[in-house]
């Protein structure tokens, strides 16, 4: 919640505000209203904005592209993986330390999905949960799933060896630290 309020892209509200309280006084409106109507303003704006933050904190993640690259048959490096989604997602999450894949992976011949978690901060372990879901190509969830995990500072673990159809388009997850 603190990465939301005391973003960067607050100031977007302070400028928003700055305009609105602008637009009053050069439209001669009484200074109570101005005063009054900046405030609402102002709030207005923190809301606004910071919905618009909470959508983009909330990553998503595509399914590798088993066309190109036929990861089916091929061995997959996990470690890569969560190396991947950390780099795309470490700008973009509230948790950026923390990382969750869904990886389908051919085992016997029989396709499953894994599901990875990775903490890559060097000094704090996490311990809380962590919801994860795939979707098909229309947006719709196929299976979610809430894990409670520990992980040790760098540790990876993989928490689930059938998620589901392994036939998914894309995942989503978010990682809830215990309340203390």
């Amino acid at each position: 919640m603190k990465d939301i309020i005391f973003s960067e892209w607050q100031f977007v509200t302070v400028f928003f505000t700055m305009i609105a309280v602008l637009a009053m006084i050069i439209g001669r409106y009484p200074r109570k209203t101005t005063f009054i109507s900046g405030i609402l303003a102002f709030f207005f704006n923190l809301a606004a904005v910071s919905f618009l933050i909470y959508l983009n904190t909330f990553p998503d993640q595509s399914q590798p592209d088993a066309t190109s690259t036929s990861r089916e048959e091929e061995e997959v490096d996990i470690e890569d993986r969560l190396n991947e989604v950390y780099e795309d997602n470490k700008y973009r999450t509230a948790n950026k330390e923390l990382v969750a894949i869904v990886e389908p992976i051919n085992e016997n011949g029989n396709m499953t999905s894994h599901v990875y978690v990775k903490n890559f901060h060097q000094t704090w372990a996490f311990h809380g949960e962590v919801r994860v879901a795939i979707y098909d190509e229309n947006n719709e969830i196929i299976h979610e799933e809430i894990f409670d995990i520990s992980l040790d500072s760098g540790e990876t673990k993989q928490i689930d060896s059938d998620f589901g159809n392994p036939h998914f388009d894309w995942f989503r997850y978010a990682f809830y630290p215990e309340e203390n």
